[in-house]
């Protein structure tokens, strides 16, 4: 090819770029204006938090997912003469962002394996959280626990890159099985009728778990068919041990995931509460003896 026969077709190149570039434009404000009143209609007619949300996505990512197709479509003819140009810009951005292609690596695994969905509550890392969003690139969190006891919100979100599954342990505190083991020590002294107190912390921790058991055994048949998983002992248990300032009864039992705090508050009122009326059990707590002289001083 000359360079005339160069020359000549640069204007109808010029003409076609024009005429891609306006159709691209006119496509992308379409998708969007139909993305747009589609995500208007599912905010108003559906009401489930989790079920809209889920809705929305589907519904950004098929939107996304034209959008790619029909600019493609556009440029294919230009597209062919620059391959090789843009196989080797593509070759090095891979190299370049690969922390991004990572993530996105790691949100298909998320989205087929599916270690958490929208609505479990998580721990990446040190972070803990429930799942409020998953986007292409970060998992965001609502955090829980930090500065903040028994794993209550802090009130911050958080938002954790999707590459994390790929290398980090992801502990799911819901995903088929929504219960824990919370533990509550209780010292009392040695003095103490210990026999009576754990009669009376089992007690309590029977009727304030009552309905537990059934569920907990309908979640482990359910986890069963997917895990290779064993029940063990599901029932509340109180461990009693010797500690150098008294004897302390521990109270293990199941819970709600996010009921861990309100139970244990219940729990404890209501011993403190049984405590109060017996004369032969006394809360222990650590003292001290200094000597001097040959006395000893408590």
């Amino acid at each position: 090819m000359d360079m005339r026969e160069l020359l000549s077709k640069i204007p109808n190149f010029r003409s076609a770029l024009i005429i891609n570039v306006a159709a691209t434009l006119v496509s992308l404000l379409v998708i969007f204006l139909l993305t747009f009143l589609i995500i208007r209609v599912v905010n108003q007619k559906v009401t489930e938090l989790k079920r809209r949300h889920i809705i929305r996505k589907i519904t950004l990512y098929i939107a996304i997912g034209i959008a790619l197709l029909v600019v493609s479509r556009i440029w294919a003819e230009q597209m062919a003469s620059v391959t090789t140009v843009l196989s080797a810009v593509a070759a090095g951005a891979v190299l370049a962002l690969h922390q991004a292609v990572l993530n996105i690596a790691g949100w298909i695994l998320i989205a087929f394996r599916r270690p958490y969905t929208i609505g479990d509550r998580i721990q990446i890392s040190e972070t803990k959280g429930d799942v409020i969003d998953i986007s292409m690139f970060w998992t965001t969190l609502f955090e829980i626990g930090n500065w903040v006891e028994a794993e209550q919100s802090t009130g911050r979100v958080v938002t954790c890159p999707n590459s994390s599954v790929l290398t980090t342990p992801i502990f799911n505190y819901t995903q088929g099985f929504e219960f824990i083991w919370n533990e509550i020590p209780i010292l009392i002294t040695f003095e103490s009728d210990f026999k009576k107190a754990e009669q009376i912390i089992q007690r309590i921790g029977e009727e304030m778990t009552s309905d537990i058991p059934s569920r907990v055994e309908s979640s482990m048949e359910k986890m069963s068919r997917r895990y290779m998983i064993r029940s063990g002992h599901l029932t509340l248990i109180v461990y009693t041990t010797i500690k150098d300032s008294g004897v302390l009864l521990t109270l293990r039992y199941l819970t709600d995931t996010r009921q861990r705090r309100t139970t244990e508050v219940e729990i404890s009122r209501k011993i403190l509460d049984a405590f109060a009326q017996e004369d032969g059990i006394d809360f222990a707590y650590p003292t001290y003896r200094l000597y001097r002289m040959g006395e000893s001083i408590k």
